[in-house]
């Protein structure tokens, strides 16, 4: 299950906390939902061959209008041009459409803004799969340039891979 908590703003960015210092505070479900407008979801993804053949899978997609989906592979040996790519995920921006990711193995890191405009940090394993509301802003990583997550992209339309980068406010 996706574990979330909020991260802490100073003058020098963004820190995370930890669970040691008694200041990270897990959030729960239902609170992600209603501070940010995330979707969550829990699919077992280690007893099927083919993943579009999942019965909770496929009953989400109908329901939500989904009806284009890949797999994408992250890590420095399996993703074409790791850095750029990574820089580019880490950067915090939107897409127009809803985004929704289903880890199909590995651990991966969103960080989304909530409707406070405060960071919240999402770590999501095998078999989380998240919707981003459209217009949310968000960065994400592996937690190091080691990390390695195999995700299953979901998507109401053929995908335009256009995001927005958030312009700063400083």
């Amino acid at each position: 299950m996706v574990r979330a908590w909020y991260l802490e703003s100073d003058a020098g960015g963004v820190k995370v906390l930890s669970q040691e210092d008694g200041r990270m505070e897990l959030l729960g479900v239902d609170e992600l939902t209603e501070k940010t407008g995330l979707l969550f979801w829990t699919i077992d993804v280690d007893n099927i061959k083919n993943i579009k053949e999942n019965e909770t899978l496929k009953k989400i997609k109908q329901e939500r209008g989904y009806t284009w989906e890949d797999d994408i592979e992250i890590s420095k040996r399996t993703l074409p041009d790791f850095e750029e790519k990574t820089k580019a995920f880490a950067t915090e921006h939107m897409h127009p459409d809803e985004e929704v990711r289903l880890v199909l193995d590995g651990t991966g890191f969103f960080d989304v803004r909530d409707r406070e405009d405060r960071w919240i940090r999402l770590q999501f394993q095998k078999g989380d799969m998240i919707a981003l509301p459209p217009g949310m802003y968000h960065r994400f990583n592996l937690g190091s340039d080691e990390g390695y997550l195999k995700l299953h992209r979901i998507f109401s339309t053929v995908p335009q891979w256009t995001a927005h980068n958030r312009i700063a406010d400083d």
